[in-house]
């Protein structure tokens, strides 16, 4: 390309430069002498050190005369023989170099390149494979992790718990509560109340519509009972209406006699098992306490701690 010739668009415009100093700044459209140029040329660089190139940013030029641009084209000059087949003619920049080298590339830098992409999409898809593996190795870890702590926790309250139920019965968070000013008390122990009073409440409700059932079967039998009574008062004679009443007594009695050696026998059993002061309490007062939740024991350590709580309150009065 000519220095006289610049591309604008897609045409060949020639610029005439000075007849006088040969420069391309300015034209010879009037009379020039060396002054003139001179001052011409003084005033050019005036203007264009004020200029900023639109592509590199810097003073001093335009982006028609930018180095930066300059050097790009040439790298690309010397690299574009080296994508095509053959030599061609420099196309028009508007079409771009990206056109020119997909229209010329060699059949061997395709494979090369074809063969690079696939390379480089099986080292992706391994990657990925990896991130993957390792993505789900760690959240197993984390599973393990959370797992393992569940268990140690579970092992921990296990301990807990026999502990004190060792030491307060198997009704200890009941008790713990108010000894010694809830010293062993705990979250564990809370819920456990929490669990229990639930519980009872559900025991309490079924006891009731037992108790209820009961009473309801009690009250038909002696509807039954007075109707069958009523019903051979009229049918029988005499006597065989007083045979019939005792024999009904004597099986009355039996089921009566059934229910208190029952009952007597569960009192033997229990004070055969029950440690010493829990059969004494249930000879003086007939209540067979559950001796596995230690309510004596309880009992008399809440004496203890009252005693205790009496004597720091007058030794603080002292």
């Amino acid at each position: 390309m000519s220095d006289f010739t610049v591309v604008r668009s897609n045409k060949r415009v020639k610029i005439v430069g000075c007849a006088f100093c040969q420069s391309k700044r300015h034209s010879n459209w009037t009379e020039h002498n060396k002054e003139t140029c001179e001052r011409k040329s003084r005033e050019h660089e005036e203007k264009m050190a004020e200029i900023v190139c639109n592509y590199c940013k810097e003073r001093g030029h335009t982006i028609k005369f930018c180095p930066k641009i300059a050097y790009k084209n040439q790298k690309l000059e010397a690299d574009f023989p080296a994508l095509i087949q053959t030599p061609v003619k420099k196309a028009e920049p508007s079409k771009g170099w990206a056109n020119i080298v997909t229209a010329n590339r060699k059949e061997s830098v395709v494979a090369a390149v074809e063969k690079a992409n696939e390379e480089q999409k099986k080292a992706n898809e391994e990657q990925k494979r990896k991130q993957k593996e390792e993505k789900e190795r760690k959240h197993a870890e984390y599973l393990a992790r959370i797992e393992a702590k569940k268990k140690r926790a579970e092992e921990e309250e296990s301990r807990y718990v026999n502990e004190m139920s060792e030491r307060f019965g198997c009704h200890w968070f009941n008790f713990v509560e108010y000894y010694r000013d809830g010293e062993f008390d705990s979250t564990i122990a809370a819920n456990l109340r929490y669990k229990y009073e639930m519980e009872q409440e559900r025991l309490e409700w079924e006891s009731e519509k037992r108790e209820q059932q009961m009473m309801k079967e009690i009250d038909e039998k002696i509807k039954r009972k007075e109707e069958e009574e009523e019903h051979n008062r009229k049918t029988m004679t005499p006597e065989q209406f007083n045979k019939w009443y005792w024999e009904k007594q004597e099986e009355e009695w039996e089921e009566d006699d059934d229910y208190f050696s029952n009952h007597l026998s569960a009192v033997g059993t229990y004070s055969m098992y029950a440690p010493p002061e829990y059969a004494t309490n249930a000879y003086i007062t007939s209540q067979m306490l559950n001796y596995h939740a230690k309510p004596l024991e309880n009992r008399r350590l809440m004496a203890e701690w009252e005693k205790e709580k009496e004597k720091e309150k007058e030794q603080k009065k002292k």
